[in-house]
C-alpha cells in the first residue's frame, strides 16, 4: 500500500476535515513521513495522539515492499 494517498490515511485516522490543508500545502505521502510535530500542529493534527497514530501508520505503510514481480505473485516482504 506505499501508493495510498495522504488523504485515505487521513480519513482512516478520523482526520479528513484537515485533508484540504495538506492540498493547499501540497503535502504528499512520501512529505508527510518527513513532517516534524510542530509543522503537524500547523497542518492541524491538534493532538498529541492523533500526531503519533498519524506518524505510526505512515511509517508501517512505508515498511511494505511494493516491488513489481514479488507484488503480482502475492508475497509481501516487511523490512525491519
Amino acid at each position: 500500500m506505499a501508493d495510498k494517498s495522504i488523504q485515505a490515511v487521513l480519513f482512516e485516522l478520523g482526520l479528513g476535515t484537515i485533508s484540504q490543508r495538506f492540498i493547499e500545502h501540497k503535502i504528499t505521502f512520501d512529505l508527510a513521513k518527513k513532517l516534524s510535530d510542530e509543522e503537524l500542529r500547523a497542518l492541524g493534527v491538534g493532538t498529541i495522539g492523533d500526531r503519533i497514530r498519524l506518524k505510526e501508520k505512515l511509517n508501517s505503510q512505508h515498511r511494505t515492499c511494493a516491488c513489481g514481480a514479488f507484488k503480482s505473485s502475492g508475497f509481501r516482504f516487511y523490512f525491519r
